[in-house]
């Protein structure tokens, strides 16, 4: 018997970057499994304000996570941002569409 498992990506609708440590980050869990992927952050208007990426044979780490800055550095601000993530797991290649809602805390 041959068993193929596949690692889905669990996807999370918000965060808040307070740097409390509770919901920093913009995460979806899986991508650890991927081979390599590409995630575009998105404004309503179609705006790409960040990009995340992992090439093969590159170990994945925290940095690959969105901290709600923007690719320059400064704070995104408060909102609903879009994502698309292309992921490419065992010669396969998969797309995911979503949203996330950046929250930050009223100081």
């Amino acid at each position: 018997d041959v068993r193929i498992e596949r690692k889905d990506i669990a996807r999370y609708s918000a965060f808040s970057p307070n740097y409390d440590d509770i919901n920093d980050y913009f995460i979806l869990d899986g991508l650890e499994y991927a081979d390599e992927f590409t995630m575009h952050i998105l404004t309503r208007q179609g705006v790409t304000v960040h990009t995340i990426s992992k090439s093969p044979g590159v170990d994945f780490t925290g940095d690959m996570w969105w901290d709600g800055r923007l690719d320059g550095g400064d704070e995104a601000a408060d909102g609903t941002y879009f994502y698309v993530l292309k992921v490419k797991y065992a010669g396969q290649t998969y797309e995911y569409k979503g949203y996330v809602e950046l929250v930050r805390p009223i100081q």
